[in-house]
């Protein structure tokens, strides 16, 4: 008893009681008891708030480190190990189902089919993997994770889908609205006016840095007009330009999602801009120079060029909600964070040319480093580019032409 003394510390209030001993501590001291909290918070605001939910089902998985009461010898407690394990699983899905709310899609592919493969029989996680893959443009393999739950839920079981699950591959068929945006390259050809986003030189978002031609009223001459820097978005369907938005100096790393499109320049202050109003939303003080950006798992991402600095910023409130610093060990030559990526659920960072890792996009804490082993791509001032999908990472080199390809594999 006075080993458990020592390792709880002095905070630790360990009493003799009915012929045992209790540890008697305040319920915010109790990381079961805090999980359940922001479980019950999340769950509350879910309905009508997912963009306040999300965060506090975040702040919940956060405090997981692994299997509940793995310390106790088996089959001990076994009825509440099976329940807390329930209870993840549930947060998970909660976390997820904001996501979807949210609008998002291709980003949570990933992660939702490693865990329909862990859980065949659970079709909440087969509803949402259909739904992200609708929203990806996979309309077909949306389809057809429906008919796999259906034989295995037919033959090993020998049950039939549930109502919603039956009227989810309705909906998919039927290309129902209800079920949010679709791609641009996906979308019917029916749906001639949507709005996109057209690449001009290296980028995916047309730049307005040089003077542009446009007819004078009531003139057949043409004068140049020269606006500050900023996007021009270009309806899809007739060429034309439906909107110039000047963002000055953030103009820099652009990104779609949650509807709006997200510019950094190397001012440090991000722009947002809502893609179908065509009008500047705001400006966000970030204070870094980007390395690397992506949108997606709950956030907009961003490295700093110069130093192993990584941000997550809330697209409802504009606020920096998660920083950290990473960790150089183990890393022959720390280098600052480079090019970013998200997959399956996780965020990964390529440090320098020597690694990638992989992070919790909850804690940002590391899941994995795959080694590359190259080199150049921080010389110069170049970056290294990245983009994950479909089981691979990719890393490209700014200026030492190279590119590296690594199989993704589940975090052991």
């Amino acid at each position: 008893m006075s080993r458990l003394r020592g390792t709880l510390g002095d905070r630790a209030c360990v009493v003799a009681r009915d012929g045992g001993y209790v540890l008697d501590v305040a319920i915010d001291e109790v990381d079961v008891c805090r999980f359940e909290h922001a479980l019950d918070e999340g769950r509350s605001l879910l309905a009508d708030h997912p963009a306040a939910a999300r965060p506090r089902l975040q702040a919940a998985l956060a405090l997981w480190r692994g299997e509940p009461l793995s310390g106790l010898p088996p089959g001990v407690l076994t009825v509440e190990r099976a329940r807390l394990e329930g209870e993840r699983q549930a947060a998970l899905e909660a976390r997820i189902d904001a996501d979807l709310a949210l609008g998002e899609g291709a980003s949570l592919v990933g992660e939702l089919q490693e865990l329909r493969s862990e859980h065949p029989a659970r079709e909440r996680v087969t509803e949402q993997l259909m739904l992200a893959l609708y929203r990806s443009g996979r309309q077909t393999d949306a389809l057809d994770a429906y008919r796999g739950t259906y034989r295995h839920l037919r033959d090993q079981l020998g049950v039939e889908p549930g109502p919603r699950l039956r009227e989810l591959e309705r909906s998919i068929l039927r290309h129902d609205v209800s079920l949010g945006p679709l791609p641009m390259r996906a979308r019917p050809a029916s749906d001639s006016r949507r709005l996109r986003l057209v690449g001009v030189g290296a980028i995916a978002i047309a730049m307005a840095l040089a003077g542009v031609l446009v007819a004078s009223s009531g003139s057949t001459h043409q004068r140049p007009v020269r606006p500050g820097p900023g996007l021009i978005l270009v309806d899809a369907a007739s060429g034309k330009v439906r909107a110039d938005v000047p963002v000055g100096d953030s103009q820099g790393a652009t990104r779609f999602g949650y509807g709006h499109v997200w510019t950094l320049g190397e001012n440090g202050v991000m722009a947002e801009v809502d893609a179908d109003k065509g009008a500047l939303v705001r400006f966000i003080p970030v204070g870094l120079v980007w390395g690397g950006m992506a949108v997606g798992a709950g956030g907009i991402w961003v490295t700093d060029r110069n130093g192993p600095t990584v941000l997550r910023i809330d697209p409802v409130t504009g606020q920096i909600n998660l920083r950290a610093r990473l960790s150089g060990v183990g890393l022959s030559r720390p280098q600052p964070s480079a090019g970013l990526a998200i997959d399956a659920g996780s965020l990964w960072v390529a440090r320098g040319p020597e690694a990638v890792d992989r992070l919790n996009a909850s804690s940002l804490k590391l899941q994995r480093r795959i080694i590359l082993h190259q080199h150049g791509c921080s010389t110069g001032g170049a970056q290294c580019f990245m983009a994950a999908g479909d089981g691979r990472v990719w890393v490209a080199g700014g200026n030492g032409g190279w590119l590296a390809r690594s199989t993704r594999r589940p975090i052991g």
